[in-house]
């Protein structure tokens, strides 16, 4: 630093001098963070793919252990366990796309007189809208939805073979996860000094854990949100009641803002197919589940340990949302939980043991 400089610096206030190094470090720590986010997006067809097997690979693992303790060679469980899970979602998919290819077809109808009623509401409602307005924006909407053309079959084309591509390379690292995953492990430990080893190992021991558990208790959280959804909607006699668990299920994955798009969507199938009265009760049943699984359910599966504060959910939606879309939104929230843990349990390890007092 040069005397100029320096003579600046002692003449500016304290408290400008820390702000400053404060936004500095933090700009570089943005733009670092910005910068492998994009890289991370930027090769999404391997990432993603990689994240879910990993994610797979934390429920499979305690049953391939389970085996290799009493006598399986780690190939076969490995394979045993994997085409068991591959059988029992094979098995599902079979015994549940009847009911949904016929419950789709029974929804055609109701959704067109659904969509009929809305738009004499619209028009002889409090909003007045004239129907020759609404005969226009209709026609806007199809022709902007239709006006791709064979750009957006290519698009879908190419969104498909990704898709496809990536559950083919899911499966396979998911396989090698679950088969070497103490293997690959101790090769990337080794990189570290052997000063640093046993902390880098107590790390990544505590996101294999935190990662395992979340995945389990979001699961267990979500099956059961399903069944009590499913038998509130069979009850209220909403059709598609399987579909709509099935997104219950899977909203479990999207804290907070997953319950409200699911029960949005259950709410609307309900009012097109029934009414108002049992598009309410299905309003009412779906908050009652929410508050039940927060209040209850949530802690006793995922434990405080797993608990993040509302606030910080939402924060890691937002941001893993405008980064990566529904992609970050996926992976954001077990992310944030990963990285508190970790962040623990390094400054557990840095906290000075404290000497008894005789």
């Amino acid at each position: 630093m040069t005397e100029q400089s320096q003579a600046t610096r002692t003449q500016s206030p304290q408290w400008l001098v820390t702000a400053s190094d404060v936004t500095f470090r933090l700009a570089v720590v943005a733009a670092g963070v910005f910068a492998l986010g994009w890289l991370l997006l930027y090769l999404r067809v391997v990432t993603v793919p990689a994240f879910v097997a990993l994610l797979v690979s934390t429920v499979l693992v305690p049953a391939v252990r389970w085996l290799t303790r009493r006598g399986w060679p780690t190939l076969v469980a490995t394979w045993a366990v994997i085409l068991g899970v591959a059988v029992i979602v094979a098995g599902l998919v079979a015994l549940m796309a009847p009911a949904f290819a016929d419950q789709f077809g029974d929804l055609g109808g109701e959704i067109d007189g659904g969509i009929a009623e809305i738009e004499e509401w619209l028009a002889d409602g409090p909003l007045g809208i004239e129907d020759v307005d609404l005969r226009a924006a209709t026609d806007r909407l199809v022709e902007q939805a239709g006006s791709g053309g064979s750009g957006q079959l290519v698009q879908g084309a190419a969104l498909l073979a990704e898709v496809i591509a990536g559950v083919l390379l899911a499966i396979v690292m998911t396989f090698f996860f679950v088969k070497d995953g103490s293997v690959l492990t101790s090769s990337a430990l080794a990189a570290f000094s052997e000063r640093r080893r046993d902390r880098a190992r107590r790390a990544a021991d505590a996101a294999w854990t935190t990662l395992g558990r979340y995945v389990r208790g979001t699961v267990i959280v979500g099956v059961v949100n399903a069944v009590v959804i499913g038998i509130g909607l069979a009850i209220i006699g909403v059709p598609l009641v399987l579909p709509l668990a099935a997104l219950t299920a899977l909203s479990a994955f999207f804290p907070l803002v997953g319950a409200v798009v699911a029960g949005a969507i259950a709410a609307l199938v309900a009012l097109v197919s029934e009414g108002f009265g049992p598009a309410l009760a299905v309003v009412v049943l779906v908050v009652i589940v929410q508050q039940i699984e927060g209040d209850v359910l949530s802690p006793l599966v995922l434990g405080k340990s797993l608990r993040l504060h509302p606030l910080v959910v939402l924060l890691s939606l937002a941001v893993g949302t405008v980064v990566a879309g529904i992609v970050g939104a996926f992976v954001a929230v077990p992310l944030t939980a990963v990285a508190v843990s970790v962040t623990k349990s390094l400054r557990a390890d840095e906290t000075p043991p404290t000497s008894a007092v005789n």
